[in-house]
């Protein structure tokens, strides 16, 4: 009964999602609620499980969140007009946030493991790809009608 009951509001959440012309706060708000309820969905955390899990993946997806934004606005930058030195600057940069990303992946791994098994763990990084995957078909679905 719970599932059933999620996959609709989880419907019903993707479809007020995907009316939003433009992300704006109240669109990334549902966004965010719609992860956290996948995530719950895909990973049965027990309540204490919860309790601990969530601080951590919180502070995770914020960590996160900062390095896509530096890694975005390398990517802004008029390749075209680059000179060499420029491009291999940019490169190693990229390379680097990269690694950085790797680097805050294992740190949280280690972290999750305070909170859940390392099952529940493959699950979580499982459902984060499963979740851009959904919100992406969802969002292409509705932009094609």
């Amino acid at each position: 009964m719970k599932r059933i009951l999620f996959s609709c509001l989880l419907c019903i959440g993707f479809n007020a999602f995907a009316d939003v012309p433009q992300p704006g706060p109240t669109a990334i708000n549902r966004i965010e609620a719609l992860r956290v309820g996948f995530i719950s969905e895909k990973l049965q955390l027990t309540s204490e499980e919860a309790k601990l899990f969530w601080p951590i993946y919180n502070q995770y997806r914020r960590e996160q969140d900062d390095l896509k934004r530096k890694y975005k606005n390398a990517e802004e930058i008029n390749m075209e007009a680059m000179t060499d030195a420029e491009s291999e600057k940019m490169l190693t940069d990229m390379m680097t946030l990269r690694q950085m990303q790797v680097d805050l992946m294992k740190k949280y791994t280690s972290e999750f493991k305070k909170s859940v098994n390392t099952r529940k763990i493959l699950l979580l990084f499982k459902a984060e790809e499963d979740f851009k995957k959904v919100l992406l078909k969802q969002y292409m679905g509705k932009k094609v009608k």
